[in-house]
């Protein structure tokens, strides 16, 4: 029996549980197999691709205005991906590049190419 005025809010609880209803049994009918039962796929027409980490590091500091700038120059010249360390809690570092920061340092070579820089000075850098 429905009660004067509350025939909306029953049947709005009719209609959630209806639906509730619904997503329950989809659920149950896709549920997910656990990730450890699976096999990892193999495709042998397609070469394994392994994570290489970055060869690029830009040593900068903390609030350090030509560090935002050499950020944005990186950009410009649309450098691949690049590690960025802060030098301002590590002594070595900040004994190493105190005042010549920002610095872009090439991880497979060595060589570092300090600021300031330009968009070709960077992609002469990264081309080599």
């Amino acid at each position: 029996m429905l009660l004067p005025g509350l025939s909306g809010i029953q049947s709005g609880v009719a209609r959630e549980a209806r639906r509730t209803a619904i997503l329950r049994c989809r659920t149950i009918d896709f549920m997910p197999i656990a990730v450890a039962d699976m096999p990892e796929p193999t495709y042998p027409d397609i070469p394994a691709v392994e994570r290489v980490q970055p060869r690029l590091t830009l040593y900068q500091r903390d609030d350090c205005h030509l560090c935002d700038l050499a950020l944005e120059v990186l950009a410009l010249a649309r450098v691949p991906e690049f590690d960025s360390v802060f030098i301002d809690d590590d002594e070595v570092l900040e004994q190493r590049y105190g005042v010549r920061v920002p610095v872009l340092r090439d991880e497979a070579s060595g060589e570092e190419l300090d600021w300031p820089f330009d968009v070709e000075r960077v992609r002469a850098f990264v081309g080599r």
